[in-house]
Formats: structure tokens, sequence, C-alpha cells
């Protein structure tokens, strides 16, 4: 495959008539994301339904087959470490309350580990990642009008469209910041809105910016950063902050093979540097800085003081679905931290499987060097998204509809692992020029340039398509789609 400029690839995400938008992108993986933003709930026998529950549980059992048959790639250490957390909750479960919650277990680790394997096995190249991408900035075109509005008027657009035949999401009435009441669009709460508006920004830039034109890339990218900003919530703020940071540093260091290791050890250099002179933990210092007022701040930190000793208190099977125990001033339950909830409510064992899977499919993306251009732009965009919501998850908890969407997002990024790798020979060396990963530049902006994001880097050794690894047709393509999707100056036929 050769390194060319990747207009073939992705001509914009509007260039083309909307039908044609999620041309590439299974139809489970399309059902999946336009079910997310279908703000009902009904309910069937004893069991309470939402249409996103639903097709995670259709596609459930076709999705575990193609994954342990191999039809899917190889098996990954995410892949396992998903499977021994959905077991851990299981376990954990019976454990604190018998035989009474099979049902809770059953709908927990099945939405938990379906959604996961949907996406680790019905988006395996890159043409339908492509198509993921798009459907993901018509999820935000769809959503943006909605937002503003409510942030305006508190009228929730969807929720009256389906009340008078469905039970929806209620609004849950909150204070104005910066003059405007806080969106939740289709989601429970604000913060669930934000933080799956917020982890698209990367990945719609990237795709939009393989196109070739960085001022169309930003107008492009305005949906996701709008309908981020209507949640009017510093987490998801911080998602997006974090994304921009990285792309820019990316981007003014791109000529530098040491960028990201550099970063890394900043990042720990800051974190002793505050251990040592602030009389408040690193979290402590961290929270006060991205809360919207002090009080907010504090409580967030008393949440985790009194979080860490039901820990402590529980730390092998946890507290299950018992409440947790805090002083009695403290009368809301709410435990505003995914991690933090996961070692509460299923045992520290329950939070190190799920952030071992986190952090394999973050190292599966910077340790990843696809041959194409494009596909290392989205490995970049994919890592940056990831790595944001890692900070912004330490302040929220997700849960339903966000939480689907998070767990599909890390099984989709598997394909480039999969995809045809870059592979080393030996050549001539002229000077400093780019190594494995860089490439011909293609100009693909702040951090999605051939080489520029965390799995880039600069060496002398000429690189060559190592042949591809890609799942068969039973996952969603063939072999050869990623090789022609590179190619420049042809479509493949069905792609988008």
């Amino acid at each position: 495959m050769a390194d060319a400029a990747p207009a073939a690839g992705v001509r914009g995400l509007r260039a083309e008539p909307a039908a044609a938008k999620v041309r590439g992108v299974h139809p489970v993986v399309l059902v999946l994301l336009f079910s997310l933003i279908i703000p009902i709930v009904f309910s069937l026998g004893s069991m309470r339904l939402s249409p996103n529950r639903v097709v995670v549980l259709l596609a459930f059992l076709p999705a575990l087959f193609l994954v342990l048959s191999g039809a899917a790639g190889r098996v990954r250490a995410a892949d396992l470490w998903m499977m021994a957390c959905s077991a851990w909750i299981a376990l954990s479960i019976l454990v604190n309350h018998g035989t009474g919650q099979i049902q809770f277990i059953g709908i927990t680790v099945i939405e938990m580990l379906g959604a996961y394997l949907i996406g680790r096995a019905f988006v395996r190249t890159e043409s339908q990642y492509r198509g993921l991408v798009r459907v993901l900035w018509w999820l935000m075109v769809i959503l943006l009008p909605a937002a503003a509005i409510e942030s305006v008027t508190t009228v929730q657009i969807y929720s009256k469209i389906f009340s008078p035949v469905f039970e929806v999401f209620p609004w849950s009435g909150y204070e104005k910041r910066l003059g405007f009441w806080r969106a939740q669009t289709v989601f429970e709460h604000a913060i669930l809105y934000g933080t799956f508006t917020a982890f698209c920004m990367a990945p719609i830039y990237h795709a939009a910016r393989n196109d070739g034109g960085r001022i169309r890339a930003w107008i492009l990218t305005l949906p996701p950063l709008l309908t981020t900003f209507f949640c009017l919530s510093l987490g998801a703020w911080l998602g997006v902050i974090v994304q921009l940071g990285m792309m820019l540093w990316g981007w003014v260091l791109r000529s530098f093979s040491w960028r990201w290791s550099l970063l890394g050890w900043l990042a720990v250099a800051a974190y002793v540097v505050v251990d040592m002179i602030s009389n408040r933990t690193p979290f402590e210092v961290f929270i006060s800085r991205v809360a919207f007022d002090a009080w907010t701040a504090y409580w967030r930190v008393l949440i985790f003081s009194y979080g860490m000793e039901n820990v402590w208190a529980h730390p092998f099977f946890g507290l299950g679905l018992a409440d947790w125990a805090r002083p009695s001033w403290m009368t809301a339950g709410t435990v505003d931290n995914l991690w933090l909830v996961f070692a509460m409510r299923y045992g520290i064992p329950g939070f190190a499987f799920l952030f071992a899977a986190y952090v394999s499919v973050v190292l599966g993306l910077t340790r990843s060097r696809p041959a194409g251009a494009s596909a290392r732009a989205h490995r970049d965009a994919l890592a940056f998204s990831f790595i944001g919501l890692a900070i912004c998850i330490a302040t929220v908890h997700l849960w339903n509809a966000s939480f689907v969407f998070v767990v599909f997002m890390m099984g989709a990024s598997s394909w480039v692992a999969d995809a045809p790798r870059e592979e080393a020979v030996p050549g001539p060396r002229t000077g400093p020029g780019p190594g494995p990963g860089t490439g011909p530049s293609t100009g693909s902006g702040p951090g999605s340039g051939p080489g520029s994001g965390p799995g880039g880097g600069r060496a002398g050794p000429v690189v060559r398509p190592s042949p591809a690894r890609t799942a068969g047709a039973g996952a969603g393509g063939s072999r050869g789609s990623d090789r022609r999707a590179s190619a420049p100056g042809r479509r493949p036929a069905g792609r988008a």
C-alpha cells in the first residue's frame, strides 16, 4: 500500500448524498449507533429495555462467535480482559446478593461485553471505520439543534416527539451555567451527552482532514464542538481540551520521534511535583481545577475519599448493589467517577480488569504501525479520544447508552492493530528524514499527519506494507479492502 494522499478514501463528510454516507459501515453498527440517540425505555415482562439494549441483546451471540472463532482477527489482550471483567461482575453480584439478581447480572454482562464485541466483530477495516465516523458526524448534526434549543428554552425536542407513545428520560432540572441551561438532549444527564459528543471530536476532525483541507476539516468539526459546549460540563470539555492539546503537541513536535515519550514523562513529573509541593493529593488538585465551582470540587473530593474507604473495606468483591457507607449529611448517593464506581461495586479486581482492557486498547493503538497515511491518522484520533476520555471519566460516571458507546468504541478500535502494517527493510539513509510511520507528508493537520500521532517515529529504514492481517468476509470485509482504499484516485466498490 503506497502512502498516497488519501483523497480517494474520505471525500469530506458532506461531499456525497446523505444516502451514501453509510457505505462501508456494517448494518449492525449503523442500527446500534442510531439506537443510542432514541430516548425511550419500555418493559418486556420484568425487563426494562431501551433500543440500544435490544440491539446488543440480538447481536451478542453472533458477535461472540465471530470473535472467538477468529473470523474477527486473532483474540487480543483487551478481549480477554473484557471477558474477565464481565465474569468478575457476575461473580461479585452472586457473592453479594445470591441468585436474586440473576437478571441484573445477565443484562449487565451482555450489555457491556456485547457492545464491545459488536465493535470488535463488525468494524474490521478502515473503510468500515470511515463509515462509522460518518454516522457519528450525522448524529452530531442531529443533536446540535436540539441541544441549542434545550439550552435556551429547556424544551427537549426529541423527548417531546416520543413521549406521547413511550416513556422518555425526564429533564433533570439543572442550574444555569454561563447563561444557558445544561442540555442533555437524548441522554439521562447532561454529562452523559457531553461525554458522548466530546469523544467524537478527534475522529471526525481527522477523517475530514484526510481529504486535504484544514479549514474544511475544522468546519466539519464544529458539530461535535458545539454539541459538547451545550452540555456545559467541564468534565466533557476536559476531554475535548485533552484531544486538542495532544493534536497540537503532535503537530508542533512532529519532527521528533521522542515527542510522546517526552509528554508522558512530563505528565509523570507534574504528578510528582504536585504531590511534593501541595498539601493536597494530586487528585484533589486536579478536581479543584476542573470543577465549575469550589463547592462542586469539594464535594467530589469527599466522594472520592469516602468512596475509597468503601473500596478498602470491601476490596475483593465490592459492595455489589448495596448502598455505600458515608456520613449521614451526604444524602446524595451518586459517585461521579467511573473508575471508582467499578472499584466500589465490584471490588479492586473488577476495576483492574476494566482498566487493563482500556490500557490494552490504548497500547494497541499507540504501538500499531498501519501502512496507509489515512489509517495512521485514524489511529492517532482514536488514541487522542481514549486518552481524553480516561481523564474525563475520572470526574463522571457513565451508564446505559453512554457506557455502551464507550465499550463499543473500545472494540471498534481493534481494526487498527489488524490493518496492513508497515515493515521496515534496509535502505539508504540520506539524512534525518522520516522513519516508520511517517512517510511522505500529506498535511493531515495537527496530530494527524503521517507519523505525527503517538505511534509515529523517526528513523532511517525504508518502509513497505506487510501483508494484510484483517478479518475475512465473515467479520465484515475482504482482506484486500484496505489496500484498495489507499490507492490514489480509486474508490473501492461499495465503500465510502
